[in-house]
């Protein structure tokens, strides 16, 4: 779930060239690549940290016993 530019940079995987031209981007801006890391870091926790799967199963047995009541 990368975010181009964001957390990640996304290139077509048969391009060689856009290959080349994002690693060499990735080599020349240090600061550019820290930072996709760390907002690639930050999104992967947020998407799916421990606490994230406990919210979403809560929400799925919320979701399922309120379905029942309503049976």
């Amino acid at each position: 779930m990368i975010v181009d530019g964001v957390s990640g940079l996304l290139v077509s995987p048969f391009d060689a060239e856009k290959w080349a031209s994002a690693i060499i981007r990735l080599i020349d801006d240090i600061s550019f690549a820290q930072k996709l890391a760390a907002n690639g870091r930050n999104r992967a926790f947020n998407m799916f940290s421990i606490e994230r799967f406990v919210l979403n199963y809560e929400k799925m047995y919320e979701d399922v016993v309120l379905s029942l009541i309503h049976i």
